[in-house]
């Protein structure tokens, strides 16, 4: 192929993107915010590999946004971790919830296999609900779903980098928990052309192809399309459980005016997993006696023909434009699209002692959800006391329309607790089951805010960033079985300060505030909404830049607090607000470059976490490391090493007990419901065979260690598994 003729299959190949976006703009006003307000650059990287990169490798060393105004890590007054698309590449970080698993300060929680069906997310304690992409506020799904659902297995090939904000941060995205605001960015068009295609293979029956074209569609260069897409097929380590997963990611840039951009682009992704389990039979049974060491990590207790299903579709615009050298603007129109159809079945939490009986239920439920956003700013520089300051103005909103239909159902086969251990595959093929209830809402989410920030430099070594966001979000509710439609509105300031103080060429301190709020859907004795969540993170760190400003080192002190959170009681069925949730802790990481040949990301989280102690948050380890290091021992071959270990949990749920009050079976319930201390290794090798070609290799928990990631239930982790991939860069 002769490289004139690339530019033109590159326009051929975005033509349907540009159909799609005329199309969909009167239904979708599209925000994808691209709260980065510098985005990095294209990075050459070549290392011993020898070859040209399309990423920055696992480097640090530009500017972010998490606050709205453009930083790098040592001058952000908050702990930051960012995830590059070389580090997923390396380590075949293909969903979020594996991104997640290797990021400092965060906790995963997924049910069984390393099925990403369903992944809790927890950082300082407490549950993260706060998602951008490209600085737009984002939902994997609606307000009636927990976080838990979505998010794990959004798909990652078109992802730049994963940014996460730890702590409070509300001045942008508006409502959130105190606990930590996750980033997405996007991959951008390059002016070079650039391309790789993959393919990969591994056990369990995986295989999949991918690929990443990127260039300019004129001679001039000023307009630009990239577009990364993927498909992969793959069972699990749980007999007969499937998963499919495809994505398409398409933009385009154009240089409309020599200081104007516009850019329109599309997402789509559609996963399935069949027959794939949440968790096994409880691990302790009504009177706490322990089942956990009975019970097969491969074994299977969903009927057949349960699935999950989740689509999304999304277009995006934006408009940038520049003023001045200082000033420039930004308006981003998003419209998204997820539709989730959960069709699961699973073993009773209590099982009877006397008879090892165990009852199988289901539930059926679904949800289509479908968001407007919108985010309008201007940033630029300004001159006081002889210094030249950052300013940031901006509003932002939503519109979210949600309907979440469900119905659980008891089967009237129930089988015995020894069948199943006998034979785990024990599985009803056409089970008929009785709804026992159904449920359908239909609920209605509008926000709206405006923000501002500064970062004001009084003197030479010293940094002040403030801001402060209003929102106002009104929320409505129709329970069609219920036969009730409520609505609410709520509206609340949520300031931020913070400061950085530069100790020398490579050191500062620093010292934050952040405040945060949520509201809530669950509904108090008196049949009304609760109060809003609300939250604040105190911080106090210093950070470094060392070998040449390429490995960012971090170290920080919090306490992280939290009132009004949700608990539910179940004789009255009903919620009440619980308050003085706090987490205590402090955290430390690397991440960066020792030289042109190594690469690390490494970790040290400490967290002490009090009150809500029956809630599924609780469920925390107190110490985790995370190490992740990769060497370019000559031009041809790459060794690395990751490692993940956290101390043990414990989290037992009173519910499933015969008796919740009876020591002794607490006691019981207790121990069987602990899971130790654990380390897991992951290796990786990658040989350059060719100018342009590449083959890897990728061994995940490499011993095989036997782990659960929900202490509460029987959830185990991944077993061994290992992929060989391909790659050919043109």
């Amino acid at each position: 192929m002769k490289p004139k003729s690339r530019p033109t299959l590159l326009a051929l190949a975005l033509l349907p993107l540009f159909a799609q976006a005329e199309t969909a703009a009167p239904q979708a006003a599209d925000n994808a915010e691209y709260t980065q307000q510098q985005t990095l650059p294209d990075v050459t990287v070549r290392g011993a590999r020898g070859y040209t990169s399309l990423n920055q490798g696992y480097s640090t060393d530009g500017t972010y946004a998490p606050l709205g105004i453009a930083m790098t890590l040592r001058e952000t007054p908050q702990s930051v971790s960012v995830t590059t698309s070389k580090q997923m590449e390396d380590w075949k970080l293909d969903s979020l919830r594996k991104v997640m698993e290797q990021t400092n300060g965060v906790t995963v929680k997924s049910g069984s296999g390393g099925s990403d069906r369903y992944a809790g997310l927890h950082s300082r304690g407490m549950e993260v609900k706060n998602f951008q992409m490209d600085g737009v506020p984002y939902r994997s799904s609606g307000f009636s779903k927990d976080s838990w659902t979505g998010w794990g297995g959004v798909d990652t090939r078109a992802l730049d980098r994963v940014e996460v904000l730890r702590g409070a941060s509300a001045l942008l995205g508006g409502t959130g928990d105190p606990s930590a605001q996750v980033s997405l960015v996007r991959k951008r068009p390059t002016k070079d052309f650039k391309a790789e295609i993959g393919t990969e293979i591994g056990n369990h029956s995986r295989w999949g192809v991918n690929g990443d074209v990127s260039g300019s569609l004129n001679t001039e260069g000023s307009l630009r399309g990239r577009i990364v897409a993927g498909h992969e097929r793959s069972g699990y380590m749980i007999e007969d459980a499937k998963m499919r997963n495809s994505s398409l990611y398409a933009v385009a840039e154009w240089d409309a005016a020599p200081a104007t951009t516009l850019s329109v682009g599309t997402q789509l992704q559609n996963r399935r997993e069949t027959d794939t389990p949440v968790f096994l039979p409880t691990a302790y049974d009504s009177e706490g006696y322990p089942l956990k060491n009975e019970i097969s990590r491969h074994a299977n207790n969903s009927p057949k023909g349960t699935s999950y299903k989740y689509s999304s579709r999304n277009v995006f615009a934006e408009v940038r434009h520049r003023f001045s050298p200082d000033w420039k603007t930004k308006l981003e129109y998003n419209w998204t699209r997820n539709t989730i159809h959960d069709r699961q079945g699973y073993a009773a939490m209590k099982t009877d002692h006397d008879t090892r009986q165990i009852d199988l239920l289901e539930t059926d439920s679904g949800e289509k959800s479908t968001t407007h956003s919108f985010v309008a700013s201007v940033d630029g520089k300004y001159n006081l006391l002889g210094r030249k300051h950052d300013i940031l103005f901006g509003i932002s909103g939503f519109n979210t329309k949600n309907r979440a239909p469900s119905r659980f159902a008891r089967y009237d086969n129930a089988f015995g607790l020894h069948d199943f251990l006998n034979n785990r595959s024990l599985r009803s093929a056409n089970p008929v089951p009785d709804a026992e209830y159904t449920a359908d809402d239909n609920i209605r989410a509008r926000q709206f805010g405006g923000y501002f920030a500064t970062r004001f430099r009084p003197v030479e070594r010293l940094a002040l960033i403030g801001g402060a966001r209003y929102s106002r979000i009104t929320m409505q509710k129709a329970e069609h079985v219920a036969g009730t439609n409520e609505k609410v509105t709520r509206s609340k300031a949520t300031p931020y300060i913070g400061a950085v103080f530069d100790l020398s060429e490579n050191l500062s301190a620093y010292i934050s505030y952040g405040t945060s709020f949520e509201p809530v859907f669950d509904k108090g004795q008196d049949g009304r909404f609760l109060k809003p969540t609300t939250g604040r993170n105190i911080e106090i760190g210093l950070k470094g830049e060392f070998f040449d400003q390429r490995l960012n080192v971090s170290a920080a002190l919090f306490d992280t607090r939290k009132n009004g959170m949700p608990k539910y009681v179940e004789s009255g069925d009903y919620y009440v607000s619980e308050d003085n949730i706090r987490t205590r802790g402090f955290e430390t990481e690397a991440a960066g470059r020792i030289n042109d040949n190594w690469f690390v990301s490494a970790g040290y989280t400490v967290q002490n976490r009090k009150g809500g102690e029956d809630s599924y948050e609780a469920d925390l380890p107190r110490h985790q490391i995370k190490l992740a290091t990769t060497y370019d021992l000559n031009e041809r071959l790459t060794l690395g090493g990751s490692l993940r270990w956290q101390s043990k949990t414990s989290n037992i749920n009173k519910s499933a007990l015969a008796d919740e009050n009876d020591a002794p079976s607490l006691e019981r319930a207790r121990k069987s419901a602990t899971q130790k201390a654990y380390t897991l290794v992951d290796l990786m090798a990658a040989y350059r065979i060719g100018k342009n070609s590449e083959a890897t290799l990728n061994v995940n928990n490499v011993f095989n260690t036997r782990y659960r990631t929900l202490s509460t239930f029987l959830a185990y982790g991944e077993a061994r598994s290992a992929v060989l991939g391909f790659k050919y860069r043109f």
